[in-house]
């Protein structure tokens, strides 16, 4: 269960079915399945360093109380 709220301070829960494992393992199950030449990736290092870079500029955002521009 996810509770969350919006801009105006509405809070909404949101259940999901499945166990917070089951990310774990699939991942695992992907990379498996990678080295062994059976699938392609999904994301790649560059993907990665695009979440970072969000992240980065939402923690910057939030400690200046400002609008962060991402490259």
């Amino acid at each position: 269960v996810m509770v969350s709220h919006d801009m105006e301070g509405n809070w909404t829960e949101t259940s999901y079915d499945c166990e917070r494992n089951d990310m774990f393992l699939e991942t695992a199950k992907e990379f498996l399945s990678i080295l062994e030449g059976e699938s392609e990736k999904t994301c790649h290092i560059g993907d990665g360093v695009k979440v970072l870079a969000f992240i980065e500029a939402a923690r910057k955002s939030n400690s200046s109380k400002s609008v962060v521009a991402i490259n």
